[in-house]
């Protein structure tokens, strides 16, 4: 498992939970923003990363979907969001393969 420090793994949380608030209730399949963090940082970080907004109570498992509980309120559109995650990751995996 790679190695990030927890200012990185609050800003993808952060990113994680504006596409759930947004969506209110989703799979977890669907969500882009975990898809992205699955397919450039690996499973282990995804999940690490849903389960800490979990313990926080942020969001909540229902079967396959993951419910908001505590929504943010996010000033970007969904798309804008979406494009500067996949930035970030791309960022942070070059970094960590210097």
């Amino acid at each position: 498992m790679k190695r990030l420090d927890e200012k990185t793994l609050g800003k993808l949380a952060y990113y994680v939970l504006a596409e759930i608030s947004a969506r209110w209730r989703v799979r977890r399949k669907y969500l882009k923003t975990y898809r992205v963090i699955t397919y450039f940082l690996g499973h282990e970080i995804s999940w690490l990363i849903l389960t800490k907004l979990r313990e926080g109570k942020y969001i909540d498992f229902d079967d396959d979907y993951v419910v908001c509980l505590k929504p943010i309120r996010v000033q970007k559109p969904l798309h804008r969001l979406e494009a500067e995650l996949r930035d970030y990751v791309r960022s942070i995996v070059t970094s960590l393969q210097r």
